[in-house]
Order: structure tokens, then sequence, then C-alpha cells
């Protein structure tokens, strides 16, 4: 079951449209269902489009495709140590996130070994990918945006002090960052070689600023 949390804001075509979205707590059947029913489509389609350049298929580093949403809800399901949000905009789910409250610990040095909230998964609807969507304009921009804000806060709430971490599907590097001001701690050898990224309280203050 999900509960609304509020409002949160994206950007639509042409991009200086703003649409408002509703953020909730929790991933729910209807929300698995339009992964089925409309992201997978649209996944499909657009690959299908770009075979011919095998080069470009790779270059969007589809690892996401992989991720199977029904089974990650059913194992963590009822577990405290969890805490999951989903996007919706025009009655369609376009965003969902699985953040771990309790196992992870910081690895920066000035932050090492305290608590965060660390994003295990995070994943926008393909629309909403310029790189898939090209030569078409993504659908929606700020649906990874008001994710990382939410997980933000939920480090707040737990009282880890707007500490977050992840770690990167090659996609995303740039994103995390780049634009979202995350520190690059490299790429971690435990974990399929993925980079590593970490938020301290300080960039949280400015990634919401």
């Amino acid at each position: 079951m999900s509960e609304l949390v509020g409002k949160c804001l994206l950007k639509g075509v042409p991009p200086d449209d703003i649409v408002d979205a509703f953020l909730y707590e929790g991933i729910e059947e209807r929300h698995l269902e339009d992964l089925e029913q409309h992201w997978k489509p649209v996944f499909l389609e657009k690959s299908e489009e770009k075979k011919s350049n095998p080069s470009l298929i790779s270059s969007l580093h589809l690892e996401d495709l992989q991720w199977h949403w029904p089974s990650k809800i059913s194992d963590i399901d009822g577990q405290l140590s969890y805490r999951t949000f989903s996007i919706e905009c025009g009655s369609i789910t376009q965003g969902l996130m699985i953040i771990n409250i309790s196992s992870k610990r910081c690895r920066i040095e000035e932050q090492r070994n305290q608590h965060l909230a660390y994003i295990e998964y995070l994943a926008t609807a393909p629309w909403n990918r310029k790189p898939l969507m090209a030569p078409e304009p993504a659908r929606y921009r700020g649906v990874g945006k008001n994710m990382i804000a939410t997980a933000i806060q939920v480090s707040h709430e737990e009282g880890f002090n707007g500490r977050i971490g992840l770690h990167a599907l090659p996609q995303a590097e740039n994103y995390y960052g780049g634009y979202s001001g995350m520190a690059d701690l490299g790429i971690d050898g435990d974990c399929q070689n993925l980079r590593y990224f970490e938020m301290t309280p300080e960039l949280a203050k400015d990634f919401l600023g």
C-alpha cells in the first residue's frame, strides 16, 4: 500500500512547461503493472529502432531492464530496513526507488562509518530518458532530481543529516557526479565494478538549495 507524500514538479515538453506530479511512499501493484503495460513496450520499441547500430545500443546502458521489480518488492516486504517511493504523473508511474536505511555506512573519510540512506534502486520511465528517446524529446525531466531530494529527506528523517549513497549504473554516472554534485569515490570492485557516489550533509544542502 502506498501513501501520498505530496506534490513535486516536473518539466514537460516543451522544456518550460511545469507539470504537477505526485510522490508516494510505497510501491504497489498499480506501479508494477505500469512497468509491464507501459514501460516495457516503449523499451522494446526503442531498442528495436536502434538495433541496427549495436554501438548505440551499448551506449544506452540499459542494464536496469534486467531488474525484476516485483521480486525486489516481494523480497523486502514488511522489512523496516527499507523505504520505497514512486512518482506518478498523468496517472502513470514515472519513477521508482528503494532506499536501504539500516545496513550501509559512509565511506567518505570525514563521515566514515556513519549511517546513511543508501539508494538500492532508482529507475525512471523510458520516455523520460533523453538518449533512448532521441531524436524525440524526453517527456518529463526532474524525476531523478525529485527522487534524490526524497532520499535526502529520508536521511534527515532517520537522523542521518542528509547523508546518502549509491552505486551508479554507467548511464547515470555523469548525472550523479555532475548534476547532482555527489562525491565520486571511484569504481567498487565488490559491487559489479560500479562507481560509488556519496553525499555529505553539506553536499545535500547544496543540492536542495
